[in-house]
């Protein structure tokens, strides 16, 4: 009787660990894009920083912005990464998604995530030049759209007075190396692949204006359905806090950060080697979203003015 009864007793002692580890384990579809920015989710991935914290991720990726919107919306991912615009614009449409960890910032002088080339056949050096002329970008109503209207503003432009064209990143550098286009949007790691090539211009940046160019502005994050975060609080605290376990490894070790970058987004090394690593960070500042908010609504983006507290998970 007392082996059976320690039998027993052994038996639920290794059912529950495995129930326990079972529970721990939790899985977290993460919509994605196989961009520059998202390097900590990559380096947390190889390191294995999510299954430390008790966490699967399963990643799916995504071909843009509005079908990671739509996935998350759906429920077939959990969780997915955006642009600050497109969730500010999805908020006023009565969404219910909230960003619970940021990723990349934006600020000036170095770090502007969205800018805009000149064509160098063309002779464009500044905003001023874009009087009358195509400018290019990936998707209007989005990061691009308000850079190019912070900027129009700055230089005292009328927003009529430039032709937008949509073209995607992959293609802006031919369309100003050809001339089809005066000026074109881009970001890392096309904008690295640019300087190669002797296109240097920058002449709009910026996700704000004036003063607030030089102070942080959240740029991009990972978000999900209120109601996810709320009933799934654990695991989404364990999935900001491996992005930030990876920012810390990425500060002390950028050359095998970079690595990990060519790995999965499969880049040229010598492309890489050039990229501007973004100003990562999980922080969510209320002070770092709201002036972007107000500058869509000065830039007659959207026509509802946010709170950005409205638009962030605290744990």
């Amino acid at each position: 009787m007392g082996r059976f009864l320690q039998t027993i007793c052994v038996t639920l002692i290794v059912s529950c660990t495995a129930n326990s580890v079972i529970a721990q384990e939790q899985k977290v579809r993460f919509a994605y894009l196989a961009v520059v920015d998202l390097l900590p989710y990559y380096v947390a991935d190889k390191k294995g920083y999510f299954k430390e914290l008790g966490i699967s991720v399963e990643s799916i990726p995504m071909t843009g912005g509005p079908a990671i919107a739509s996935a998350v919306m759906s429920g077939s991912a959990d969780v997915g990464y955006a642009g600050t615009v497109p969730i500010i614009s999805a908020r006023i449409q009565g969404l219910p998604l909230k960003f619970f960890s940021g990723i990349a910032l934006d600020q000036g002088p170095d770090h502007h995530m969205n800018i805009f080339v000149g064509s160098p056949k063309l002779g464009i050096t500044s905003v001023k030049d874009l009087v009358g002329k195509v400018v290019a970008m990936n998707t209007q109503g989005g990061q691009c759209d308000l850079v190019m209207r912070n900027s129009l503003a700055d230089a005292g432009i009328p927003l009529d007075q430039v032709k937008v064209t949509n073209i995607p990143f992959p293609q802006t550098q031919a369309a100003l190396a050809l001339g089809n286009i005066a000026a074109g949007c881009t970001a890392e790691p096309f904008l690295a692949g640019m300087k190669q090539a002797g296109m240097t211009n920058i002449v709009m940046k910026g996700l704000v204006r004036g003063k607030l160019l030089t102070q942080p502005q959240l740029h991009t994050g990972i978000f999900a359905k209120e109601e996810w975060l709320v009933a799934n609080r654990e695991a989404a605290k364990k999935f900001r806090d491996s992005l930030a376990k990876a920012i810390e490894f990425m500060k002390a070790n950028e050359p095998d950060a970079r690595q990990i970058l060519v790995e999965y987004t499969k880049l040229s090394p010598d492309v890489v080697k050039d990229v501007t690593l973004a100003l990562q960070t999980v922080e969510l500042n209320p002070a770092q979203l709201q002036p972007v908010i107000d500058a869509t609504v000065d830039a007659k983006l959207f026509d509802k003015r946010l709170n950005a507290s409205d638009l962030l998970f605290q744990f």
